[in-house]
């Protein structure tokens, strides 16, 4: 009987070491509204690896008041950490805090990366935007040409709430398989250099030189189609509405300015009515000045690089949503503008 009780009082003694042993060795984290694996990560120094292996989870997603395990080496300092995060702390404690976390996770982000290279890994380079005050999901998404539930869904955000000093993914600039990406859930950014490079090098071709200015417009333009939109894109990552118009009409020579609200002040005005392929449209869409512009192909349809599809394509005139918001053309060729004055001019002579 005494053997028991003594093996038992071991046992006991034994099992109280170990619970002691994982203590020191991990800690716990309640998931709260807008927390995800990146930003718990940063807050404990502990790469999203080992958050997942941890925790054997699939993806990366949390469910709010989700237990974690943080597998952490001091768990005194990591209590200290949860402690602050619940009681509060003073503006500047927040601010030297966030700056901290935020270059300790880039270092441990560029010594990853650096790893990962050697072993001759392939390494997902993403696009970052650091939340500013004044920064929402809505106008952050529509900078970057993202939908709001794509930049909900890259950044894991239960809400429209969003932390000063925040990194959010925007995009994928390079090193990933494609293959195996879902393009729904991001946004691929594809570099656009190459294909006006290759536009370019056709707009200087001689075997273009028996057509017309319009009809070399047509055909720059109509080459360009499917590059994605970026607002205020020009180049690589995309291009926005008046920096498309702008490249297509210097591949003929046409110098342009570089917004749509300049582009209004080029050329002449036209009537809805006398449209010609070439001319450029104008639209009221999130200003009260001409914020969007689209080249005039004919047949009551036009070419532009769309916010709303995220890429060059055309459209119809006709569509209410353009209906409602044109405000006018213009016609910036001089050939286009020559030729309408010689069909003109008869009209003006005195029999």
């Amino acid at each position: 009987m005494r053997r028991k009780v003594i093996y038992t009082a071991l046992l006991t003694l034994l099992l109280s070491f170990l619970m002691l042993a994982v203590a020191e060795s991990n800690t716990y984290y309640r998931v709260k509204n807008g927390d995800n694996l990146s930003k718990i990560s940063k807050k404990f120094k502990v790469p999203v690896r080992e958050l997942r292996e941890s925790n054997s989870l699939e993806s990366d997603d949390l469910t709010v008041g989700k237990k974690l395990i943080i597998p952490v080496k001091n768990s005194s300092k990591a209590e200290k950490k949860i402690k602050h995060s619940d009681t509060g702390k003073s503006a500047d404690t927040h601010k030297s805090d966030e700056r901290e976390q935020i270059a300790a996770s880039d270092k441990q982000d560029t010594q990853q990366v650096k790893a990962e290279s050697s072993a001759g890994t392939s390494i997902p380079v993403y696009e970052y935007h650091l939340v500013r005050k004044g920064d929402t999901p809505s106008r952050i998404a529509k900078k970057y040409g993202l939908s709001v539930r794509e930049l909900k869904q890259l950044n894991n955000l239960a809400n429209n709430k969003l932390k000063l000093g925040r990194r959010l993914i925007v995009g994928k600039s390079r090193g990933e398989d494609e293959s195996t990406q879902d393009t729904a859930s991001i946004n691929v950014r594809p570099n656009v250099s190459e294909k006006i490079e290759e536009v370019k090098t056709l707009s200087q071709s001689d075997e273009l030189s028996k057509l017309s200015a319009t009809e070399r417009l047509m055909l720059f333009a109509k080459k360009m189609l499917d590059l994605p939109y970026k607002f205020g894109g020009n180049g690589i990552f995309g291009l926005d509405c008046s920096s498309f118009v702008q490249k297509v009409y210097s591949f003929v020579g046409q110098p342009l300015p570089r917004s749509a609200r300049e582009q209004y002040k080029v050329g002449e005005a036209v009537d809805k009515g006398e449209l010609q392929s070439g001319d450029l449209l104008f639209f009221r869409t999130y200003a009260s000045f001409p914020s969007h512009v689209g080249i005039y192909l004919g047949n009551n349809l036009f070419i532009h690089a769309s916010s709303r599809a995220k890429k060059v394509q055309i459209d119809s005139l006709d569509t209410p949503y353009y209906v409602k918001r044109f405000i006018g053309a213009k016609r910036p060729l001089p050939e286009a503008n020559a030729a309408l004055s010689e069909v003109q001019a008869p009209d003006s002579i005195t029999p």
